[in-house]
């Protein structure tokens, strides 16, 4: 069963297509897929995406090299379909069942006459727990999660001597069963803590040795750790944790090799009435508008929070709104309450146009793509207006209640990282003095009046 917030990811997944071309498939197919759907579906899908291939010459060639101790066959189809919706044709290479380790350490084996672009290690928490007596002291739990981390990091070591590939390492889920109860996470000696310290650890020399962690444990937890650890079919045939997950890992993986490969999105457009606040500024005024104060209120205010820790982290912020403009700047000039300011805005625009048009002209003024952007407005004719004629900008659909608005843009991973670094907190200065410019430059009548509103001046230092 879904809720609302796994609902709005696909907004018109019962829709029926038509579709006569390989493209025109994929574009069917981006828009009634899911991520959590169950096995069967994510095999049709991937089936449906083989037979169109070959009419799909634009995807760009992704070698992933997927290594691990399960079965992986058909969760690296599942992946191939949700790489296709992000424009990547995935071309993969799986290691002999069981002999990963051994593909990695021989320097001449077929891992390496593949020349993956990513080499991705797909262990799991039945390939990682250390074996320590219960009761054993803390010092032998550390030297225990040492070793285990230590052999992680040969394999990385010896992966980048063979070859000048990019490394994504799972880290490990929490069993779900306990042994002593709750009293499991009391102690260092339990299989959940010692899990938990291989997964610290492993992050913090991920970030040394250059490795990109992919966090398995979160998306287990995602799907629940009952339904994950599916026994029967580790036993039967060695899948590594729940078909039924399947869906969920390779969204989830798509995006995050996405983001590696520089195609995450970029920009988040804003409507404002009953999506930044609730209420029509316009009507109720600023006093008027919901912000803080009861339930409704205090979710549109996490919900800016939220918007304000994306700023914090270099995703850009624009404005595209049916509104006067001097109505539409009052709340943020004027309201208390208000978690955003006009600083954390790249690009405002604030007018009567159509917001497709709107949409043209921030991607134009920021100079990104149409498809860097996401568009969320509280409005289902906008959204099926952008969608139907702007197909390259992501549209989540955004659900009625505001309490879930942070949920749905958090599970669309439409801004997945996989690194950061102080410059990806100045970007949104640099493009925000970029669209300051443009915006000059278009209403200058002549160059030099565009040289005289930038206010410029010289600098005669060395």
């Amino acid at each position: 069963m879904t809720d609302d917030r796994e609902v709005s990811l696909s907004s018109t997944r019962a829709a029926v297509f038509s579709p006569t071309t390989g493209t025109g498939t994929l574009a069917a197919l981006r828009l009634s897929a899911y991520p959590w759907a169950p096995f069967p579906d994510q095999a049709a899908w991937a089936s449906r995406l083989k037979k169109i291939l070959p009419e799909l010459p634009g995807l760009r060639p992704l070698r992933v090299a997927i290594l691990g101790n399960g079965t992986l066959g058909l969760f690296a189809e599942t992946l191939r379909f949700w790489l296709a919706l992000e424009g990547f044709r995935l071309e993969s290479y799986l290691a002999p069942y069981g002999a990963f380790r051994q593909e990695i350490l021989d320097p001449h084996s077929a891992l390496y006459g593949f020349q993956a672009d990513v080499i991705w290690l797909f262990a799991t928490g039945r390939d990682v727990v250390p074996k320590v007596d219960f009761g054993a002291s803390s010092d032998t739990c550390s030297a225990a999660v040492d070793a285990v981390v230590s052999e992680w990091r040969n394999l990385w070591r010896h992966l980048r001597a063979n070859a000048p590939v990019s490394i994504i390492q799972n880290n490990f889920e929490a069993p779900s069963v306990r042994v002593f109860g709750h009293y499991d996470g009391a102690v260092p000696w339990s299989s959940a803590n010692l899990i938990r310290k291989i997964n610290l650890l492993l992050a913090e020399a991920s970030l040394e040795d250059n490795v990109s962690v992919f966090d398995l444990d979160h998306a287990a937890s995602l799907f629940g750790l009952c339904q994950w650890h599916e026994d029967r079919h580790w036993y039967q045939s060695k899948q590594p944790f729940a078909p039924d997950a399947f869906g969920t890992v390779a969204f989830q993986a798509a995006r995050f090799l996405g983001a590696m490969k520089g195609t995450a999105k970029k920009c988040l457009v804003l409507d404002l009435d009953n999506t930044l606040w609730g209420g029509v500024v316009g009507d109720d005024g600023v006093a008027g508008i919901r912000l803080g104060n009861d339930p409704e209120g205090e979710a549109f205010l996490a919900f800016q929070d939220y918007l304000k820790s994306l700023v914090a982290r270099g995703i850009l912020l624009a404005v595209c709104s049916k509104n006067e403009e001097a109505v539409a700047l009052e709340p943020f000039l004027e309201h208390p309450a208000m978690r955003l300011g006009l600083q954390d805005i790249v690009v405002f625009r604030a007018n009567w146009k159509s917001k497709v048009d709107n949409l043209r002209e921030i991607a134009s003024c920021l100079n990104i793509g149409l498809d860097a952007l996401v568009f969320a407005d509280d409005n289902p004719a906008e959204r099926e207006l952008v969608r139907s004629v702007l197909p390259e900008v992501a549209v989540p659909e955004m659900p009625a209640d505001p309490a879930d608005f942070v949920a749905v843009l958090a599970a669309g991973r439409y801004f997945e990282a996989s690194t950061f670094s102080g410059e990806d907190n100045a970007r949104t200065r640099l493009y925000f003095e970029n669209a300051q410019r443009e915006a000059i430059r278009t209403v200058a009548t002549d160059v030099t009046s565009f040289l005289q509103d930038l206010d410029m001046e010289a600098d005669s230092g060395t």
